[in-house]
């Protein structure tokens, strides 16, 4: 079975927050299982606090982000999940570059493509290098 390193979970968990900040500028976020791994990762491996962990989970659900509007919601949303992941990356001494940050929901991590063999090792033999 392939094994992950830190470094790499590290990495892949800040991704996967990438995505979630990514999608709170367009609204509400769902709060899903992979997020809540990815900020318990970072938080259990001592990379990041857990305040900021609490606020970006907070933010995902936000409906109005303080603002009279659902557009002002909005940008405010996305820029303080924004500012908190910056903290996070920081934290965990990870640069935060713009080839990180995602275009789209789907933008740099690949689809995964499941084989139906019994080798696990080809289950993830498309995710990025790190």
């Amino acid at each position: 079975m392939a094994r992950f390193d830190p470094e790499r979970l590290t990495t892949l968990a800040l991704l996967a927050l990438e995505d979630a900040a990514h999608q709170g500028r367009s609204g509400i976020v769902q709060r899903t299982w992979g997020i809540r791994l990815a900020l318990a990762w970072l938080h259990g491996a001592r990379l990041v606090c857990r305040s900021d962990c609490d606020e970006f989970w907070r933010l995902l659900a936000d409906p109005d982000c303080h603002q009279s509007s659902e557009t002002g919601a909005n940008v405010c949303r996305g820029q303080h999940l924004s500012m908190h992941l910056s903290r996070m990356y920081r934290s965990a001494g990870v640069e935060r570059t713009p080839d990180m940050m995602f275009t789209g929901s789907a933008g740099r991590l690949p689809k995964r493509t499941w084989v139906g063999s019994s080798d696990a090792d080809e289950r993830v033999a498309d995710l990025p290098e790190l």
